[in-house]
């Protein structure tokens, strides 16, 4: 089975004809063509909703998150593409991923509702463990 590569193109533009499209086209290509499965997630086009509390977290994720997480589960590596944003990560972004790696995906064996302390966060089976990852950000700079 050839490896799986999961893109997430986390520029908050959807037009999609910026520096961060065009790094995480060529991934794409490239990973294509060397016989890799590419599945790509495009947060931009995402209708995800902001957390603003714990209880936003907690349950069963929107729609658009519960797909993403089903490719990220499948992914054997996953490159993550974004802009530094205002001095930061965009905002869209970080709702991606803050509905994404809730602790019901990362921790798929704890109990509902548990805390994990120090030493579960240890002994947990983990979603993510044994995939590769890579983070591709770039930043706005003058001509």
């Amino acid at each position: 089975m050839a490896p799986r590569i999961a893109i997430v193109q986390g520029h908050p533009d959807p037009i999609g004809s910026h520096f961060c499209h065009a790094l995480a086209d060529a991934y794409a290509e490239g990973a294509a063509a060397a016989g890799h499965q590419v599945d790509r997630i495009d947060v931009a086009a995402m209708d995800i909703p902001f957390a603003q509390s714990r209880a936003d977290l907690e349950g069963p994720p929107p729609e658009a998150i519960a797909r993403a997480q089903a490719v990220l589960t499948h992914a054997t590596h996953i490159v993550l593409v974004f802009p530094i944003w205002n001095g930061g990560m965009p905002a869209r972004l970080v709702a991606f991923l803050e509905h994404t790696f809730r602790k019901a995906f990362v921790f798929p064996d704890s109990p509902a509702g548990a805390r994990l302390g120090f030493a579960a966060y240890f002994t947990q089976r983990k979603a993510l463990t044994g995939k590769s990852a890579r983070v591709v950000v770039t930043m706005q700079m003058p001509a």
